[in-house]
């Protein structure tokens, strides 16, 4: 097999696997997140679409029930998610069906479900993660990924290093355990009262460091311009700046989001200082962060070029009693382009966007 029918494969294999076997796609959070849902209790929706919103950071639908109530429905994963398994706005629900949901209402708002099952016109299911079907012997599947085998050659015979597309994290999700033991006295008030539906920035599509480094589901792309890298991260459409000269300066006096990074070389390995963030929480299950955290990333290629490890070393002395070091990995994805976002938080109960 050729090393490009071998790419395709892989990749194919990998982007199928993220839609049939995963519910962690989302932004506003998993539709299973009990600190989002009411994930105790399954309820059963029937009636008409009226409205379709698709778009990130997740596709949404309108639904009025027989006794004339209007229900905002939710699916995890984003648009570009499902396209790249082949499944568009018409091959979910339409304006004017009349269709079975099942899931999650939202704690934020009592006429908002988090859909885990779609039953649709044709009898077939759709259905979130690899779960079993609840009414249909049909399952809703995806399609197999094309592709372009153009692409995919010329991202093989571009690839530099570090400099290329990477796919999505593939590491678990950091746990409670990896952490609780590890906050300050002040890192214990600030984590209980963080406050998952008004603390969460990414239901503004809004997302910070070192947040945006660990995101499922979204590419990374490293552009070399000589004085500067760029990192591109598709959720959001984040750019990050990695100054490689030596501006030091800056990084106590510069205060964003993302905070100002300077970078340098170690063998083959990428060494990256940030600072200057100006981000409250680690991530949206409330982990604090504050002003005076600085960060160390280590980014290494293997050998063969098909796996990015990535090492992050978070000190903040208010929050953690030592140093807290998170790791992951990205499989490199050949023909895979970091896309636009687009996220729009709101859609308002008249159609228009907020």
């Amino acid at each position: 097999m050729s090393i490009l029918k071998r790419c395709i494969k892989t990749l194919t294999l990998s982007i199928s696997c993220i839609f049939l076997c995963s519910n962690s796609f989302a932004h506003h959070g998993s539709v299973v997140n009990p600190n989002l849902y009411l994930a105790e209790n399954l309820v059963e929706l029937e009636g008409e679409i009226t409205d379709v919103f698709w778009r990130s950071p997740h596709p949404r639908y309108r639904l009025r029930v027989p006794n004339g109530d209007l229900w905002e429905l939710e699916l995890s994963g984003s648009p570009l998610t499902y396209r790249r398994v082949g499944l568009s706005e018409e091959d979910i629900a339409r304006v004017g069906e009349t269709i079975k949901v099942a899931g999650y209402i939202s704690r934020m708002d009592a006429k908002s479900l988090g859909v885990l099952h779609i039953l649709l016109p044709n009898g077939q299911e759709f259905v979130n993660g690899n779960r079993d079907l609840r009414w249909s012997s049909v399952r809703r599947t995806a399609e197999t990924l094309d592709l372009d085998p153009i692409k995919v050659e010329t991202a093989i015979r571009n690839a530099d290093g570090l400099f290329r597309v990477w796919g999505p994290v593939r590491s678990p999700e950091l746990e409670e355990a990896d952490y609780v033991h590890m906050l300050t006295a002040t890192g214990q008030q600030l984590s209980a009262a963080y406050d998952p539906i008004a603390d969460n920035y990414e239901l503004e599509c809004r997302q910070g460091m070192p947040d945006t480094m660990f995101d499922r589901g979204a590419a990374m792309d490293f552009v070399d311009e000589g004085d500067r890298i760029l990192i591109h991260l598709e959720e959001y459409d984040i750019e990050r700046v990695i100054y490689m000269s030596d501006q030091t300066g800056q990084m106590q006096t510069t205060h964003s989001d993302l905070g100002y990074s300077t970078g340098r070389w170690q063998g083959e390995d990428l060494i990256v200082e940030t600072a200057g963030i100006d981000w409250p929480y680690y991530d949206e299950v409330g982990i604090p962060q504050s002003t005076q955290v600085s960060h160390l990333e280590r980014f290494s290629v293997s050998a063969d070029g098909n796996t990015l490890d990535y090492e992050l070393t978070i000190n903040d002395p208010v929050i953690f009693s030592g140093p807290l070091v998170l790791t992951t990995t990205r499989q490199w994805a050949p023909g895979r382009e970091v896309e636009h976002y687009g996220c729009i938080a709101n859609w308002d109960k008249t159609g228009i966007l907020e």
